[in-house]
C-alpha cells in the first residue's frame, strides 16, 4: 500500500472518529451565588479571651441565574476560625469542595476576616476540579455570616450546642472552565 494513501486514510479516520466525540466548549462567567449553611465542629480556648473553632460548614449553593455548568451543588468547607471572644473579631481560612448532581467536584480555598454577625469577608479561589470541571479556575470575594461566636462561647462553657446556621454569599465571582 502506498504511504501517502495510508496517511490520507489515517487522517480521514481520525477526523471521522473525532466528530463522534463530545465537544466541550470553554465557559467563562461572572456570577452571584448564595448558600444556607450549617457549621459544626469543636471550639478550644487558646488564650484568656480568644478561641479557635475547628470544623466546617456545609449546605447547598445556588448560582443566581442558574445557567451554566456550575449552577448549583452541595458545598462542604472544612477550616478554622480564630475568634476574639469579647470583640467578636474573627479570622479564618480553609478549603471547600462543591459537588454537583453528577458527582463532579470543584476544589477551592478561602480566607476571611471580620466581626461576629457582620460577617467574615475574604477571598475565595477555585484551584481545580474533576470531570467536567477539570482545569477550572476562579476567584472572587465571599462573606460568611453566622452566630459561630455564640456556639464557641457555649462550647467553652460546657453547654451542648449541636450546630450553628449561617449564610455564605459570593458576589461577582468569576470562574473559567477551559
Amino acid at each position: 500500500m502506498n504511504w501517502n494513501r495510508c496517511l490520507a486514510l489515517l487522517i480521514a479516520t481520525i477526523f471521522s472518529t473525532a466528530s463522534w466525540l463530545p465537544s466541550h466548549a470553554a465557559e467563562e462567567k461572572t456570577v452571584n451565588a448564595i448558600a444556607a449553611i450549617e457549621g459544626v465542629g469543636q471550639a478550644y480556648q487558646i488564650g484568656p479571651s480568644k478561641a479557635i473553632f475547628l470544623g466546617g460548614f456545609a449546605g447547598t449553593i445556588f448560582v443566581e441565574d442558574g445557567v451554566g455548568a456550575l449552577n448549583a451543588g452541595q458545598i462542604v468547607c472544612p477550616g478554622s476560625l480564630e475568634i476574639a471572644l469579647e470583640s467578636g473579631q474573627q479570622t479564618g481560612s480553609g478549603h471547600c469542595i462543591i459537588t454537583n448532581d453528577q458527582g463532579a467536584r470543584v476544589f477551592a480555598r478561602w480566607d476571611c476576616e471580620g466581626v461576629h454577625t457582620v460577617g467574615c469577608k475574604g477571598n475565595f479561589e477555585v484551584v481545580g476540579g474533576t470531570d467536567q470541571f477539570s482545569g477550572i479556575s476562579g476567584k472572587g470575594e465571599f462573606v460568611v455570616r453566622s452566630a459561630l461566636r455564640n456556639l464557641v462561647i457555649d462550647a467553652l462553657r460546657g453547654e451542648a450546642t449541636e450546630a450553628v446556621l449561617g449564610l455564605a454569599v459570593w458576589k461577582d465571582f468569576t470562574y473559567r472552565i477551559p
